[in-house]
């Protein structure tokens, strides 16, 4: 359970406001530093272990080599597959998993975050409209640049193309 905890709380860790597409489409640092690939999960892993690195910070300071190595690909794991991109793979190993009855705690662990992530359509409507809006500007935010930059228009992000439902 604490590494589901760990992992919710570093999985957004520094992200910028732009996607993975966007990264990758104007070449950012970031996208260079981690070769495209899940270019925001890979900066907050990274981001999450230079935290826990200091001592004051290191909650798994008490497990040894072994357990945190374990630990380490465990929270990497589950950060990677909040990735966008990995949804439908992730639905697929989980139904796998159903289907065989063997359910890994790690596929656990990750089908749990990233239901997580994505839950918010099951708010109640005042709190699910709220956080709708708040992503919608991030959204915005990002077209305006595509469009300053005349990048190709990624889905959900044009104000003049706006659908709020879909979107969810």
């Amino acid at each position: 359970i604490l590494s589901i905890l760990v992992a919710a709380l570093a999985h957004d860790l520094g992200h910028d406001g732009y996607n993975n597409t966007f990264h990758q489409q104007i070449s950012s640092e970031l996208a260079m530093t981690y070769n495209g690939i899940s270019v925001l999960e890979n900066y907050s892993a990274a981001f999450l272990f230079r935290i826990l690195r200091k001592k004051e910070n290191n909650i798994f300071a008490r497990l040894n080599e072994d357990d945190m190595k374990k630990m380490k690909a465990r929270l990497i794991e589950m950060i990677m597959d909040t990735d966008a991109a990995h949804h439908y793979n992730l639905m697929n190993r989980f139904q796998l998993g159903l289907d065989t009855k063997k359910l890994s705690r790690g596929l656990l662990s990750s089908m749990i975050l990233h239901v997580s992530d994505v839950s918010n359509p099951t708010r109640p409507g005042p709190i699910a409209r709220e956080w709708a809006y708040v992503v919608q500007t991030e959204f915005f935010r990002q077209g305006d640049k595509e469009k300053e930059l005349r990048l190709k228009k990624s889905p959900f992000m044009d104000r003049d193309d706006e659908n709020l439902p879909q979107m969810q």
